[in-house]
């Protein structure tokens, strides 16, 4: 976790910093000329990973969005705040992801 965390913090710190232009400072993830990146970049860099990481599930975009929503439930974040991280304007979209944690407790 640790690691993660580091390449988390490297990105946000210097990477990020190196590619974000004017236009896209709201956006999270860059493309190599600050742009924001694509779903089909994004999808092509996970598959990648996983298959990397020897992971034999069908892992995609949404899939690892409402993991990472509910780990962050899970880690105590508020869900009025979960809901602006996922860009959200209605919270029952984001209510969906309590549904899910507490039928996995």
């Amino acid at each position: 976790m640790k690691s993660q965390r580091n390449d988390f913090s490297l990105y946000l710190k210097e990477c990020r910093r190196q590619l974000v232009r004017e236009h896209s400072q709201n956006w999270f993830l860059l493309n190599n000329w600050g742009r924001q990146a694509s779903a089909t970049f994004l999808l092509k860099r996970l598959k990648r990973l996983v298959q990397e990481a020897g992971i034999r599930k069908n892992i995609g975009l949404h899939s690892l969005r409402h993991s990472i929503a509910t780990h962050l439930l899970q880690s105590g974040m508020r869900i009025e705040d979960i809901a602006v991280f996922l860009g959200h304007k209605n919270i029952d979209s984001t209510q969906r992801y309590t549904h899910i944690v507490s039928e996995g407790e």
